[in-house]
Order: C-alpha cells, then structure tokens, then sequence
C-alpha cells in the first residue's frame, strides 16, 4: 500500500487525508493527525490542500484563480519593504486579497528574533494567531480595479470600513498597507 497524502502545516504538525463516507454515501475529506480508518494515498481529482492563516489544514475544491501572481507580488512587495509588515501575512479568496496581522500584545516579526534568541522565536512563530485587518477586492475584472478596506473595532461598526474605491491594486497597497500596525490605522476613515 502507498503512504498517505501527509501535510505538514506552518507550525509544524503533521496532518493526514481520509475519506469518511456521509450517511448519504457521499465522500467527504478530513485530515488528522494519525493515520486511522480510510486514509488516502492521493488527493482526489479537482481537489486541492488549503491552509488558513492559523494553520487549520483542509481540502477544497480547485477554484480557477481571479487574482493575478502580479497582483500577489504587489501585496508580497509592500509587505517585504517596510519592517513593521514583516509579521504579516495575506490570503487570497476568491476575489479578495485579505492581510492578516499577528495578534497579541506584540506582533512578532523577524526583526524580534535577535531580542529573543532562535528557539524562543521558533516557538512564538508557530503559534501565532492570525487576525484579519485590510482587504483588498476586486470590483472590476477587466480594466483591474479594487477596492480596500480596514477592519473597525467600534462596537457600532464592528466589521468592514470601506476607505477606497476603484483603483489599481499596487496603487492602494503602496498607499494603505503601511498604516498597518501603527496609530495612523485608525485615523482612516
């Protein structure tokens, strides 16, 4: 018998796919961290593995990509260039480009690691949690336009904060993204 489809997620734990079937006689796909009942030795055709940002391992059906690698290597650019973004980290759905912050009392960022020494930061690195604070959608496919918002923690809002509209995505993320982690966040209205 072949191995199992393993996955090893960003904190390192290990996750195995199986197949379970419904009570309909449907398949449906799980991972687990031990190889038990029924476990899979490729992934399914028209299947893929996704990671969430807090490391939680599933499979989802492959979707035809709608936003471009350039427009992913925009977001990565900014990201890259300025330090305070450097423990940040993005996902793409569907047609939304969602930036995601370590939360915590500190964020921890590469620049932490000289201050802590390797194996402490390892450890934090691992188990960070992820929160969602910009977005970036697209509203117009073909000429390429998006829009971005910033997450709002006034109870009356609570949610999504529109700040831009219809613009190009390196445009916005040169120009928003920065804010990102400092006072000047908030101020954006």
């Amino acid at each position: 018998m072949d191995s199992p489809v393993a996955y090893t997620n960003r904190k390192g734990t290990q996750y195995f796919l199986h197949c379970k079937l419904t009570k309909n006689g449907k398949p449906r796909y799980v991972f687990a961290r031990k190889v038990g009942e029924g476990p899979l030795n490729q992934i399914p055709e028209g299947f893929e593995i996704s990671e969430s940002v807090n490391g939680t391992v599933s499979l989802r059906r492959c979707k035809p990509k709608q936003i471009t690698d350039l427009e992913m290597e925009q977001i990565e650019r900014v990201l890259r260039n300025h330090l305070h973004l450097q423990g940040c980290i993005y996902e793409v759905k569907d047609r939304t480009v969602v930036i995601y912050q370590s939360s915590g009392p500190v964020p921890i960022t590469p620049a932490l690691e000289g201050f802590l020494g390797a194996e402490i930061f390892n450890v934090l690195q691992r188990h960070k949690r992820f929160e969602p604070v910009m977005r970036f959608v697209l509203v117009d496919e073909e000429k390429r336009l998006f829009t971005v918002d910033r997450m709002c923690y006034r109870s009356s809002i609570d949610g999504w904060l529109s700040l831009h509209r219809n613009d190009k995505l390196a445009k916005l993320a040169h120009e928003y993204l920065p804010h990102v982690g400092r006072e000047t966040f908030y101020e954006m209205i």
